[in-house]
């Protein structure tokens, strides 16, 4: 997809305008960058409508994947328009428009309204075909897409009052449906409370499943039927290779095991299955499917750890969480190392000895 847009890129006029349909990764996925800055540079994003219908998150025929279709319009020169303050509109499908007349009565709605701001207005634009609700559009400056690495926020919930309550806990900030009342929460980035530990690539070209106890304790898989706790323990060890496989590095136990860790993230979660998405372990262990998370400050880090993983599973955090996905098929989502890096969390570092220990 990726090159399609860069060959389409080199055939387009200014003023001239690219529609694409490509998969929902483009919004925030690390491997997406370049075709979201090329975005960035030389248009201005119009449209992005993505659908939320549970029966059908592609546009294509021939996947299964979820997709988005972007509308941009080439600018005249690398500089942004001096015609006022662009916007882009997003489009939430809650269903997907089975019929080409349901897909123009959406397109007319969208031509001829304006969208809420996400901000600062309310409600939201509703796309109808007749009686009927197909989605809810809103709308964001096109600098909050110049600004940021992710695209998805205006598009990661169906309800507009969901993107809102996402915009503002992004930001550190708790403002309820239908409340006035904005309450400041303590928050800071992921990566400035530690370090997050190996991907499922390394780790299968350093260890290896062991059939027998060894000195490397892991938590493997993420059975929704077994992990219905946030203290677990270990359920599997580990054995170095001896050998690189065939066509692949040979990662040293030595490098990998340093960075186990007792809180776990999900790097993978079937949102409609999964229930957990953080974890602490009663010792070190790595991990295929999870994040190894590594305290840096030592002092509270059992008390912090523990907070830290409620605050995960609570629904404010479990918001922010969804709102960093990388969404691959429907509810089945990742989560990569660099949006995880910078994901806002709450800042157990903040925190009086007394909250913390009743969080803990």
């Amino acid at each position: 997809g990726s090159v399609f847009v860069a060959v389409a890129h080199s055939h387009i006029k200014p003023g001239g305008r690219l529609a694409v349909v490509l998969p929902k990764g483009l919004l925030s996925g690390v491997a997406w960058g370049r075709t979201r800055e090329l975005l960035r540079s030389y248009y201005q994003v119009e449209y992005v409508i993505c659908s939320h219908d549970p029966q059908k998150w592609n546009f294509s025929e021939n996947t299964s994947l979820s997709e988005v279709l972007l509308l941009a319009q080439k600018k005249s020169s690398n500089a942004p328009s001096a015609q006022g303050q662009p916007r882009v509109t997003a489009v939430n499908l809650w269903r997907n428009p089975g019929t080409s007349f349901d897909a123009l009565a959406v397109a007319r709605t969208l031509r001829m309204n304006d969208a809420p701001d996400l901000e600062t207005g309310q409600g939201a634009l509703d796309v109808p075909t007749g009686d009927v609700k197909l989605g809810e559009a809103v709308s964001v400056p096109w600098t909050h897409f110049e600004r940021s690495e992710s695209w998805l926020l205006p598009n990661s919930f169906a309800q507009a009052e969901m993107l809102r309550a996402a915009y503002h806990l992004l930001q550190g900030r708790l403002r309820l449906p239908g409340s006035a009342r904005v309450r400041r929460i303590p928050m800071c980035a992921l990566g400035s409370l530690g370090q997050l530990g190996p991907d499922a690539r390394d780790m299968h070209d350093g260890f290896k499943l062991s059939r027998t106890w060894t000195s490397f304790a892991a938590f493997w898989d993420h059975d929704s039927g077994g992990v219905t706790c946030l203290a677990q323990h270990p359920n599997a060890h580990l054995s170095p290779l001896p050998r690189a496989k065939p066509g692949r590095g040979l990662r040293r136990a030595q490098d990998l095991w340093p960075l186990a860790a007792t809180l776990l993230f999900a790097e993978r979660l079937r949102l409609n299955t999964h229930r957990l998405t953080c974890i602490r372990v009663a010792e070190p262990v790595l991990s295929n499917v999870w994040w190894p998370f590594r305290m840096r400050k030592k002092g509270r880090s059992g008390r912090a750890e523990k907070a830290l993983g409620l605050w995960s599973n609570s629904t404010l955090g479990i918001v922010v969480y969804v709102s960093t996905r990388v969404e691959t098929q429907g509810a089945w989502v990742k989560f990569k190392k660099p949006p995880l890096c910078t994901m806002p969390v709450l800042d157990v570092g903040r925190l009086s000895d007394n909250t913390l220990a009743g969080l803990a």
